[in-house]
This record gives C-alpha cells, structure tokens and sequence, in this order.
C-alpha cells in the first residue's frame, strides 16, 4: 500500500512508501479508517497510517510525530 510519511512536530513530509499491511481498523475516536503498517526503516516494529487529507487529496498518511 502507499503511504505518504510525514512529521507534523516538525512540520516535515517525507517520501511515499510502499509499505505491507498488517489489518486495517477503525479510528476508535472519529470512525475514519486506519491501516496498521509495517515500519519500513525498522523491522518487527508497526506503525498507523490514517485516512486523511494531504496536499488537498484523501490518501494513506502515517505522521511519524
């Protein structure tokens, strides 16, 4: 799946991954989807990717932050 990285503390983008899917959820707090992702810099580690607006288009966005 590909995910577009960035880091909202820092106010930084970083580059789009194609990532491998561990499952998909619901977001418990606003119902929107989330993809539980396999961290691509470190192995054995997950990270979340939400559904969500970036750059003015609905896409796969994991914050770092």
């Amino acid at each position: 799946m590909l995910v577009q990285f960035l880091n909202s503390g820092y106010q930084t983008v970083g580059d789009k991954k194609d990532v491998n899917v561990v499952n998909m959820q619901l977001c418990e707090f606003r119902g929107s989807p989330q993809l539980k992702i396999e961290n691509p810099w470190w192995t054995g580690e997950t990270l979340i990717a939400d559904w969500a607006e970036h750059d003015g288009v609905m896409q796969w966005v994991c914050d770092l932050d």
